[in-house]
Formats: C-alpha cells, sequence, structure tokens
C-alpha cells in the first residue's frame, strides 16, 4: 500500500475507470477528471471511495490546470503519477475532413497531455520525483484507413514521451506510455458476434484485451519495479501489432487455415475468398450508412481485417497451393 496521489484523465469510464479502480486498489489517492459534471458524479457514485475525488476542469486551460495540480498537490502533499488518458477517436474519411474535426482531435488527444504533463513537471521537479504516463494505441504503429487524426495523434503521443522522457530524466521523472490493441470497452461490447469473432482470430493471443489489462500496466510503470524503465511505448495488445507488421511465418498465419473457419472438406483458397469477400461487403455496406461511433468503429475494423487478409494473401503469392 501506498500513500502516493495519482492523476486519471479521461477517468470516467473504460480503461479509465479501470485504471482508477487499480490505483485506488494500490492505496493511492486518486483524482479523476472527466468532461462533464454528470459523468464525473456517475463515476465517483460507482467507486464509492474516499480516496477519489473528481474534477471536470478543462484539460486545455492551462492556468486552471496549472491551479489544479498544485491545489492537488498542497491538499494530499504530492503529485507522483500522472495518466493522460483523455482521448477522442473517430473514423471519418479524409475527402469529408475539416480543419476543425482535425484540431478538435489533436486538442483533446495531445494538446491536454501537454499541458497536463507540463503543469505536472514543474511540480514533480520541485519534489524531485515524478511519474508521467500517456495512452498511445496501436494505431501509433501502423496507422488506420480512415481518421486521420486519431492515428496522427497517437503518433504524437509516441513523440511526446520519448522527448519528455530524455529532457525530464535528470529530475527523476519518469515518461512512459502504455498502447492498448481492441479492448473490451462499451463499444467493442456492442458489436456483433459476428464482428468479435474474426477479431479475436486475428489476435495472437486469442482473446480481447480488458480494460483492466491496460490498468495493471500502467500500475507496473507507475511502480518501484520500473523504476529504470522510461521513454518506454509498452505494447499491450496481445502482440497484435506484431502480426500487423506482418514478421510473416507460416505459425503467425496458422488462424486463417484451422477450423472452424473452414467448413468441412471446403479448400482454403475458398474459405478465404469469402472471408474476404465477407469483410468488405460489412465495409461498403455499413460504412456509408453509419449513424454513430459504434457502425463507423464495425465498418473499420471489417476494412482492417479484409485488408490484412488480402496483403497476407498477396504477400505469400500461392502459398496456400504450396502448402
Amino acid at each position: 500500500m501506498t500513500n502516493k496521489v495519482c492523476i486519471v484523465t479521461g477517468g470516467t469510464r473504460g480503461i479509465g475507470l479501470s485504471t482508477v479502480k487499480a490505483f485506488l486498489e494500490e492505496g493511492y489517492q486518486v483524482v479523476l477528471y472527466g468532461s462533464r459534471e454528470e459523468t464525473v458524479t456517475k463515476a465517483l457514485n460507482e467507486l464509492n471511495s474516499e480516496k477519489v475525488e473528481g474534477k471536470w476542469t478543462s484539460l486545455v486551460d492551462e492556468e486552471a490546470i496549472k491551479k489544479d495540480f498544485a491545489e492537488i498537490k498542497e491538499k494530499y502533499g504530492s503529485l507522483d503519477v500522472l495518466i493522460n488518458n483523455a482521448g477522442l477517436s473517430e473514423s471519418t474519411p479524409f475527402d469529408k475532413y475539416t480543419k476543425d474535426l482535425f484540431e478538435k482531435v489533436m486538442s483533446l488527444n495531445v494538446t491536454a497531455p501537454y499541458v497536463c504533463s507540463q503543469a505536472a513537471a514543474m511540480i514533480m521537479k520541485e519534489q524531485g520525483q515524478g511519474v508521467i504516463l500517456n495512452t498511445s494505441s496501436m494505431v501509433s504503429r501502423n496507422g488506420q484507413p480512415s481518421g486521420l487524426a486519431y492515428p496522427v495523434s497517437k503518433f504524437a503521443i509516441n513523440g511526446m514521451t520519448i522527448s519528455l522522457s530524455r529532457e525530464l530524466g535528470k529530475y527523476n521523472i519518469r515518461v512512459n506510455a502504455v498502447a492498448p490493441g481492441i479492448t473490451m470497452t462499451d463499444m467493442v461490447k456492442a458489436l456483433p458476434e459476428q464482428m468479435i469473432g474474426p477479431m479475436i482470430q486475428a489476435i495472437p493471443m486469442k482473446r480481447i484485451g480488458e480494460p483492466e489489462d491496460i490498468a495493471k500496466a500502467f500500475v507496473f510503470l507507475a511502480s518501484d519495479n520500473a523504476s529504470y524503465i522510461t521513454g518506454a511505448i509498452l505494447p499491450v495488445d496481445g502482440a497484435m501489432a506484431v502480426w500487423f507488421l506482418k514478421q510473416s511465418t507460416t505459425a503467425d498465419l496458422n488462424w486463417r487455415y484451422d477450423p472452424p473457419h473452414f467448413a468441412q472438406g471446403e479448400r482454403p483458397e475458398k474459405s478465404i475468398r469469402k472471408i474476404r469477400m465477407l469483410f468488405i461487403s460489412i465495409f461498403l455496406n455499413l460504412r456509408p450508412r453509419a449513424k454513430n461511433d459504434k457502425e463507423y468503429y464495425a465498418a473499420e475494423v471489417a476494412y482492417i481485417l479484409y485488408e490484412r487478409i488480402n496483403r497476407q494473401t498477396n504477400t505469400e503469392n500461392n502459398s496456400l497451393k504450396i502448402r
């Protein structure tokens, strides 16, 4: 147990809320930030702990954040860990993108971590120690087929993490990031089973990550067990990023050939064509009609899976016939 103090932005649901719970279990005093008073109140009611408080200050308001963080340090005696988790994801096609949308995503995903990190670093420098942790993403290595600003923002977060680790290391301030893969958030839970199954099969560990998996990574990186780790971007994705990079061995691709993905007695080439057409059909039919983030996300996942199978099949160049 510890008497340390942790701030978690975007702490009202999903990965953020699980992270708040994990740090409370470690004995931290936690201050969570949310976008609105009602979401903060709902999270506090769920947590039902005397060791957590909530705020809904704008994360891009420099003076307000500096004031908040100074008050937190004054009230609790220190500011030991900052977790920049608040973020916005979307999947608008590039030809429909607007400057306002781009700036909206970058404001929350990049400017807010900058503002909060600077305010925290000033306090941590004075107290001689601290940890800053950022939420990156698997798309920071691989990009995504639409929603330009989100992967751009996560590439930026990686750059911020690495650069600040070099600049702040001399003050005993460690800076790292966690890059989640597909995680069982409310959005993923809402996807149809027909989408979930193929997603799982694309993950070498054959399961979708839980928010608690990401939270435990944050706890580790904040702990003394990680006292010599800084400047790291830690993938927590069941090796999906490795799969994405196509470090191709036959074993990497076996998921395409094993039951239940092929009907009994059916030729693998036929099944792959059917799966590929299924994914592109989902994308082409769902994407133009998508009315919310869940539908956009489902269409995006379908396209990613179609693209992977297409690339792998072309790259392997008749490997199915050889096998």
